[in-house]
């Protein structure tokens, strides 16, 4: 199968399953509703314009005025995660439906107030959201500086400890847009960092959104000792990836690509391309000319075969992409999928770190996780 067959095939599965679950939701909710309070000339286009309103974002975000674009992502990515919570309640309604027709354990009285039942189950239902949404856009805005302290081995270097701070999916586009990332960048260099690190997923996807509001100006102002440096994710790929590594450079982020940058005499900084390109090197084969007397640090947007940098002993390996799930209970799908789904983890003599990330996808809504930069304190002995 090529691979413009495997998108079609793909989309097809994609809007088959995004459409049913919009049109089961839409349905229940409909019939949760009393029509004399949303009439269905209202209720039905609003509800179909929240359901593609992120899709037509992406579709035409080229010819969408930039507040008109930022405002339909912000409100088709509320409703996708409000669709999840929706799609599941509806579930378990027709679920306990379907307990009382083979059972009858309800009451009589639940089945005289029938209407008012609905529509108070909905109703809790948008409070309890809007609640956990507020809650959810502060754990976004708040960022948690993580602080690690780990040892490796020094090996050759001429250094006995050095501060390393990492960001992943920093997401910058319409919805983090510049003021977030200046708060973002006071955060970072407020923890004087030896060297930043950024595991790919900088920009999120309008490349157009990055430019027109100078954001590369802002991450130029970025402080480290020695050098900011950077990989690719999986979202420059889905941008426009040439594009994104003309953004990069012309920030004064130092972009590496399959390859490392050795500080001298000091630590060696590995840089993967993202798993998107299936013809990425593998670690081995970008090692192969470095020097093995430093200690390596190696950045992997997506942590997928960790094993492979246990056999290249790499010391401290940097991932991002999960989110950690960025809602709840999507975190433990994501520990179910990942060896390391979030997280600090050491296997063999290799430490790995999984961030949350620093943006967002969707809507700056985080529910039951947390955006956090991440600090390491390493100790070389």
């Amino acid at each position: 199968m090529n691979k413009n067959l495997r998108l079609i095939v793909f989309f097809l599965f994609f809007f088959s399953v995004f459409g049913g679950i919009n049109y089961y939701v839409i349905i229940r909710g409909r019939q949760a509703i009393p029509e004399e309070f949303f009439p269905d000339y209202l209720f039905f286009p609003l509800l179909i314009f929240l359901s593609l309103a992120f899709v037509f974002s992406v579709m035409f975000e080229k010819i969408i005025h930039y507040k008109i674009l930022a405002f339909m992502e912000l409100l088709g990515g509320t409703w996708m995660i409000y669709l999840l919570y929706f799609f599941v309640m509806a579930i378990f309604g027709d679920l306990f439906r379907l307990l009382d027709y083979f059972f009858a354990v309800f009451p009589d009285s639940f089945y005289e107030n029938y209407d008012l039942v609905k529509l108070a189950y909905l109703l809790t239902l948008i409070l309890l959201l809007i609640v956990f949404s507020i809650i959810g856009n502060r754990k976004f805005r708040k960022t948690e500086i993580v602080h690690k302290k780990i040892s490796i081995d020094s090996k050759k270097s001429t250094l006995n400890k050095i501060r390393i701070v990492a960001v992943s999916d920093v997401h910058l586009g319409d919805l983090i847009n510049v003021r977030s990332l200046r708060r973002f960048v006071e955060q970072i260099n407020n923890l004087n960092a030896d060297i930043i690190l950024i595991a790919g997923d900088l920009f999120d996807r309008n490349l157009q959104s990055v430019e027109r509001q100078g954001m590369t100006d802002v991450l130029k102002t970025l402080e480290a000792k020695n050098g900011v440096y950077g990989i690719l994710g999986n979202h420059e790929y889905i941008g426009n990836v040439n594009k994104a590594v003309e953004l990069i450079e012309k920030a004064g982020i130092k972009l590496l690509r399959d390859s490392y940058f050795e500080i001298e005499g000091t630590i060696c900084i590995v840089g993967r391309d993202d798993f998107t390109n299936k013809k990425r090197k593998t670690i081995k084969l970008i090692l192969e000319n470095s020097n093995n007397e430093l200690p390596k640090i190696l950045l992997d947007h997506q942590p997928v075969n960790l094993s492979e940098a246990v056999e290249n002993q790499i010391d401290l390996q940097i991932s991002g992409h999960t989110h950690n799930g960025q809602i709840y209970p999507i975190n433990h799908i994501v520990s179910l999928i990942y060896k390391l789904g979030y997280g600090y983890k050491k296997i063999g003599n290799t430490h790995f770190y999984v961030s949350s990330g620093l943006g967002i996808w969707g809507a700056p809504i985080r529910i039951g996780t947390q955006s956090e930069i991440v600090c390491f304190d390493l100790e070389l002995k």
